[in-house]
């Protein structure tokens, strides 16, 4: 995946190559407006107030209570972004709109972009990371009730997008009976996982302030009834011993850095029965030596914002080998780019 400047037409794509196009320009300002346009497409109900079928800037302004001359260099921006299309004097959404910005939408990322646009602040501080090489971890910023329900609803849109195909890659043999989702959240992944092994149950544990928010959207989505939640922080909270079929890690030891995941992978040993498996599904950053990608944004993402970065399946393979983990083995999903699954036995 690429992301950037890119012609349109044969004379920019001359431009292009004669140097002529100030490519740090667009790049340095641009997005900015980008991210910031989407946001408030979201945030003031652009998107949604579009779902029942276009407008013009006048009808949308007037029934969102913004400026008229403002609300269509907004309209016209977020054409010009491919997330609305123009009609004349109508606005309507674009199909990436459509899919991923109305809010209940099946695949929908509104949280999520909602949410990023909190970052926004912190995002700001990556000069003071580079200095320091120090981050900043949300997790252990204040956040109000509402920051962080919405932080849960964003995790679990992404979720939504990948627990079934990931559920798929997952074999449990027959009789498995006890899971646990560290950091699960809401709990989608367990639950799927229990929809496709029966006898199965499983425990989602989070952060206490994380319960709420995270049984609400269970309920929200049918699942409180496959999948119980604990409270506890997972560098301390108890797991057991020899009592689990599987232990399964998504998105989360990116936040932390390598000797508290080799210490986590040790408890989660500990807490399998023999043959019992953990899973590990993380963010893949480009191979050692290759060269960079934009997968590399994600690294520096998570050590602006964790202090912590994306890790190769080979660096997840060497800890789960210390801890005394066999049968160590990474998958990609085709459907899934830029994931990978490392799976392991004890």
């Amino acid at each position: 995946m690429k992301y950037g400047a890119h012609s349109s037409n044969p004379l920019e794509s001359l431009a292009f190559l004669l140097g002529k196009v100030p490519i740090p320009a667009l790049d340095a300002l641009m997005p900015l407006l980008k991210a910031r346009s989407i946001h408030a497409g979201v945030e003031l109900g652009v998107f949604d107030e579009l779902a029942g079928g276009p407008l013009a800037a006048g009808e949308l302004a007037a029934r969102l209570g913004l400026d008229l001359e403002a609300a269509e260099m907004l309209l016209r921006c977020l054409v010009a972004c491919q997330y609305l299309e123009q009609h004349g004097e109508r606005y309507a959404l674009a199909e990436v709109a459509r899919r991923h910005l109305l809010r209940g939408s099946e695949k929908g990322l509104w949280a999520f972009t909602l949410w990023s646009g909190k970052l926004w602040d912190t995002i700001g501080r990556l000069d003071e990371m580079l200095v320091s090489g120090r981050g900043f971890d949300l997790h252990d910023s204040p956040a109000t009730p509402e920051d962080q329900a919405l932080y849960q609803r964003a995790m679990l849109e992404i979720a939504r997008l990948h627990a079934s195909r990931l559920a798929e890659q997952i074999e449990l043999p027959p009789g498995a009976k006890r899971m646990l989702d560290i950091a699960g959240s809401h709990g989608l992944f367990a639950a799927e996982l229990v929809r496709r092994n029966p006898g199965l149950s499983a425990e989602v544990l989070d952060l206490e302030s994380a319960l709420e928010h995270a049984r609400a959207l269970a309920r929200e989505e049918g699942i409180d009834g496959l999948v119980k939640h604990r409270g506890g922080d997972l560098s301390a909270a108890e797991l057991g011993e020899g009592e689990l079929d599987l232990v399964f890690l998504a998105n989360i030891l990116h936040h932390f850095p390598p000797a508290q995941n080799l210490e986590l992978l040790r408890r989660v040993h500990r807490a399998l029965l023999p043959g019992g498996q953990v899973a590990i599904w993380d963010i893949e950053p480009a191979p050692a030596g290759s060269k960079a990608g934009i997968g590399d944004l994600a690294g520096l993402f998570f050590r602006l914002t964790s202090g912590a970065r994306t890790y190769r399946p080979e660096e997840y393979g060497g800890w789960l080998r210390e801890a005394g983990f066999a049968a160590v083995k990474t998958r990609r999903i085709l459907s899934l780019p830029g994931y990978a699954l490392v799976l392991a036995r004890k």
